[in-house]
Formats: structure tokens, sequence, C-alpha cells
């Protein structure tokens, strides 16, 4: 048996028998876990309340040979969230971010990339108003993590630069007319290279100069533009749209939350 203890984040609860649950957890260096953390569903437990999502704590497991499920021994709360979870909206956002992290293939050795893109997303979206920001910059950096981040240099079909030189702060298409974006392919086509695949979404010239410019910021509070409602009901789909394709399957939350967006 070999006896762990790290930062974690708690990203899915299941009953199981009846006092207890299984729990997946997200790692700050060995990668997302699952493991049985016995009594919690106890009156008096001293875990009661421990296992919701999205807590963040330390977490002690004893792994165990030929066997997935670790045995949780303590899970030390660090930071439940509360101002999350007095509301409803931001409730809905760090459910979504979770169950995303929740798709993700975490090799151990990149899981410090995914522990802090997820907990710096909940400590932000704690204290601000802006959970749809927060919600476009986690979706954009997780797509860089995972090396799909979408090519926005020039058309993959033509190979033209899309962008004019100069220094503005919102980046400015050669051409302001339909540009599409190819999510199996990973990039933009100019309007000279349109194509009709099940890959294949419109995007308007404002949210791809948004996208660019989002590609240049490493942190919500960073953001000066703020994007209109055509840009996020737009990213909302092509994120949509990127995650089903590479990860297999879209999350859950995502219906209750595009009510929001």
């Amino acid at each position: 048996m070999k006896y762990q203890t790290t930062e974690s984040i708690i990203i899915k609860q299941m009953d199981f028998k009846e006092s207890d649950q299984i729990i997946t957890f997200l790692t700050k260096d060995q990668g997302k876990r699952s493991g049985i953390l016995r009594g919690v569903k106890k009156i008096k437990s001293k875990h009661a309340g421990a296992s919701e999502p999205f807590t963040y704590g330390q977490i002690h497991y004893v792994e165990k040979a030929n066997t997935e499920l670790v045995q949780i021994r303590k899970f030390d709360p660090i930071d439940h969230f509360y101002s999350i979870r007095q509301v409803y909206d931001k409730i809905l956002y760090a459910t979504y971010l979770t169950e995303l992290i929740h798709l993700c293939m975490v090799d151990p050795q990149e899981s410090h990339l995914y522990f802090d893109l997820l907990l710096i997303a909940l400590q932000t979206l704690q204290h601000t108003n802006s959970c749809v920001q927060v919600k476009i910059q986690f979706e954009k950096d997780l797509l860089l993590i995972l090396g799909i981040l979408p090519n926005l240099e020039q058309c993959i079909q033509c190979h033209q630069s899309l962008w004019e030189s100069g220094s503005q702060a919102l980046p400015k298409l050669k051409r302001f007319d339909s540009h599409q974006m190819d999510y199996g392919a990973g990039g933009l086509r100019c309007s000279d290279c349109l194509v009709q695949t099940p890959t294949t979404v419109p995007l308007s010239p404002g949210t791809i100069s948004y996208l660019r410019y989002l590609e240049k910021q490493t942190k919500t509070a960073n953001n000066k533009v703020h994007p209109t409602q055509q840009n996020i009901r737009e990213l909302d789909g092509l994120f949509l749209n990127y995650f089903r394709y590479h990860l297999g399957k879209a999350p859950k939350s995502h219906t209750l939350l595009h009510s929001l967006c």
C-alpha cells in the first residue's frame, strides 16, 4: 500500500452503500483519482459536507494494488466556496467547469496545469459578477492545455494571414466578412475557402477578433474588453462543439448553463 497526501478539488460524488460515497477528485500532482469516503453520509460524520463537488482541500488516501479505487483516510477542507453555493447561477458555472475537467484524461505529469486552472477559476468565480467571462477564459485555457486551441493566425486552407498589423486593443481582421471555424481541422477559414463539413461553424468577425484578443490574455481580471451577447452565444456553441468532438461527449450541465448565456 502507498500513502498519498496532496491538494485536491472534488469534481464528482456518487452514493455508495448506505453511508459511503465514491468521490472523484483532481489532485495537484497525481492526476484524477476516485476513492471511497467511508461514513460520509452519517449525520455525525466528520466528513459531512466535505465531499461536495468543487470543494478544495487536502486529501489523504491509500493506493492498493490491482484496484483503481483508493481508500480515502482523511479530507481536510480548505475552501468550500460558500459564496458560490449561495448563488444559483454561480453553482451552475462551477458545476460546468468541474464537469469539463471530469471529462478530460489528465496525465499526472500535467495535473498541476488542470488543477491550477480549475482552482483559479473557482476563486475568481467566487468574487466576480462576470461569470460568463470566467467560463470563456476557462474554456480557452483548457483548449490550450489540451493542445487543441484553434489556429487563429492564418487561414488553414490558403495559409494567408487574417489580421491587420497594428496595436489595436481588439485585433482587426483584414476582411470584415464571413469566416468559418473548423473544430475538426483546428482553425479558421477565410471567406474565399469556405467548405461545408459536419465540423464547421460560422463565426462573425467580431467574435473572431474577441477570441484572438482572448488568446493573449492569461487571467480573467486582465480582460479589459468585454464580450457582446453575440460573442457569448457564438463562443458558447463553438467551445461546446470543440469539447464534444475532442472529448467524446458534451458536459450534461451545459444544458442548464446554456439558458444563462
